[in-house]
């Protein structure tokens, strides 16, 4: 995040399609050069944990050639697993958000997430339905830490809903944030009438 060129970083590109993965170093100009792809979706990123360059998910058509400026910004790698009445949860959905940014991840089928995310204070939220009950689980990750380990446990919960209101009426698109006493918040955007859930 310095703006100097990044010497001797190891990236990798995944295959989206065939699942394999092409690793190669930066110059000491910072530059790299990914050859002879097969046309497809990709997904690009340092190999290190300690770095993330943000979502860089590439579909790359016969013929083209990609100019990317990347930026390293230092990071932090969360992992765990969802539970709901201890059992872990497969599929589900998990937004980590700070002030400044959104990122997300999903548990795969034994319940287990892994994403990497640059360094910031975030709040983990997750929720799902099961039968006519809801269940949601926040929770604080701190920043400055290079890896985090976060069990997040489902718990009941409600649906709160209303209208956020100005003087002259409904305030289209506005947001409601909603904090909890341990400071983990979550922010949900109003709708054209004013109205959040």
């Amino acid at each position: 995040a310095s703006g100097n060129p990044a010497e001797g970083v190891d990236l990798r590109l995944q295959d989206l399609t065939a699942g394999t993965n092409k690793t190669i170093t930066t110059d000491s100009n910072g530059h790299f050069l990914f050859d002879r792809l097969l046309p497809g979706d990709y997904l690009l990123t340092p190999s290190d944990v300690k770095f993330t360059v943000g979502d860089q998910n590439l579909n790359v058509t016969a013929g083209e050639s990609i100019d990317l400026d990347l930026t390293l910004y230092p990071s932090v790698q969360v992992s765990g697993t969802v539970t709901l009445d201890g059992q872990p949860q497969a599929n589900i959905p998990i937004g980590f958000f700070s002030y400044l940014r959104e990122a997300y991840a999903q548990t795969d089928s034994s319940g287990s997430y892994v994403i990497t995310m640059p360094v910031d204070d975030y709040t983990a939220y997750a929720t799902v339905i099961k039968g006519n009950a809801s269940y949601v689980a926040m929770a604080n990750v701190p920043g400055g830490t290079e890896t985090v380990d976060l069990d997040i446990v489902l718990d009941p919960g409600a649906v709160v809903t209303g209208y956020i209101n100005g003087t002259s009426g409904p305030v289209a698109d506005a947001t409601a944030i909603f904090t909890a006493e341990s400071g983990a918040h979550i922010k949900t955007p109003a709708n054209a009438q004013g109205q959040y859930r």
